[in-house]
C-alpha cells in the first residue's frame, strides 16, 4: 500500500505547486485556531518481532499566526490511540506529539502570488507501547523523542472558497531514549532515529472567519536500535522499528 501512497502525495504536491493563485491570507485576521479528529492506518516493522498493522484514532488542535512578509508561528498538540497486530501478537499504542514552530511567510508581490513558509521549531514525541507477544511476558515500552522539525510549507488560493497547501518537514530526534517498565531505572539510548512527514491541506471556507480543513498525510518514523552492549560486545536491548502512518485529519477552523 505505502509504495503507492507516497508517490501519489508527491504527484499531488507537484500539481499544487504549478498553480498560481491568490493566497487565502487575510491581513486583518492573521491568527487561526483549529481542532478536529484524526484517523490513521499504521504499519510497524519491528525487527526480530514481526510486521504489524492496524488502525488508530485521535484528535489534534493548533494555533497558527500567518501574515504576509512577516514572521510565522505555530503551536500544536495531537494524540492517537489504537493497536497493531501480527497474527496472535499485539502492540497497543498511545502517541502524543507537541510542537512549536517559527518561520517566515515569503509572499513576493501581492495576494495574487503563492506564499512560501520555511520554518524550524522544537517538538516532543512520546510513544507508549504495550507488547503482548506470544511466548513472552507482557512489556510496556516508553519512547521519549525530543526533536527539531525543519520544513517548508506552500499555500495557494484556488477560488474564493477553496485554498490548498503542501507541507513537508523532516524531524531530527536529537536525544532519543527508551524505558522499559519491568526494568525500573534503565534508560536505553537509541542509535539513529528520524522522521519525515508530508501532508496536503484542502480548506473550504463559507465565511471570512470560518472554514473546514481536510489534511491527508503520510509519516515515516525510524527508531534506531539501542546502543547498549555487554563487556564482551554483545548487543543488549531493543532492535530498530520502522513506523509508517497514512491517514486523514479533519478540523474546524476559525480566523481572527
Amino acid at each position: 500500500m505505502f509504495k503507492f501512497f507516497l508517490p501519489l502525495f508527491l504527484a499531488c504536491s507537484t500539481l499544487c505547486a504549478s498553480t498560481t493563485a491568490q493566497t487565502f491570507l487575510n491581513e486583518k485576521s492573521p491568527s487561526y485556531v483549529y481542532a478536529g479528529p484524526i484517523y490513521r492506518y499504521t504499519t510497524l516493522d519491528a525487527k526480530g518481532i514481526g510486521d504489524f498493522d492496524g488502525n488508530e484514532w485521535g484528535a489534534y488542535a493548533a494555533y497558527e499566526y500567518i501574515k504576509l512578509n512577516s514572521f510565522y508561528a505555530k503551536v500544536g498538540f495531537e494524540c492517537e490511540l489504537g493497536s497493531v497486530k501480527d497474527g496472535p501478537n499485539r502492540i497497543g499504542q498511545q502517541d502524543y506529539d507537541v510542537m512549536a514552530l517559527i518561520g517566515y511567510v515569503a509572499a513576493p508581490g501581492d495576494y495574487k502570488r503563492p506564499c512560501v513558509i520555511p520554518y524550524v521549531g522544537y517538538g516532543y514525541y512520546l510513544i507508549l507501547e504495550h507488547l503482548e507477544i506470544t511466548g513472552f511476558a507482557d512489556q510496556d515500552y516508553t519512547y521519549k523523542l525530543p526533536y527539531i522539525p525543519i520544513g517548508l510549507a506552500l499555500l495557494f488560493k484556488a477560488s474564493s472558497v477553496f485554498t490548498f497547501g503542501v507541507n513537508y518537514h523532516y524531524q531530527w530526534y536529537f536525544d532519543p531514549h527508551l524505558t522499559i517498565k519491568s526494568l525500573e531505572g534503565s534508560a536505553w539510548e537509541l542509535s539513529y532515529t528520524g522522521g519525515q512527514m508530508i501532508d496536503l491541506s484542502f480548506i473550504f471556507n463559507w465565511s471570512p472567519h470560518f472554514g473546514i480543513n481536510f489534511e491527508p498525510f503520510y509519516q515515516l518514523i525510524r527508531l534506531g536500535k539501542s546502543t547498549a552492549i555487554t563487556n564482551f560486545g554483545t548487543p543488549l536491548g531493543i532492535q530498530k522499528q520502522v513506523f509508517q502512518n497514512a491517514g486523514l485529519k479533519a478540523s474546524l477552523m476559525y480566523s481572527f
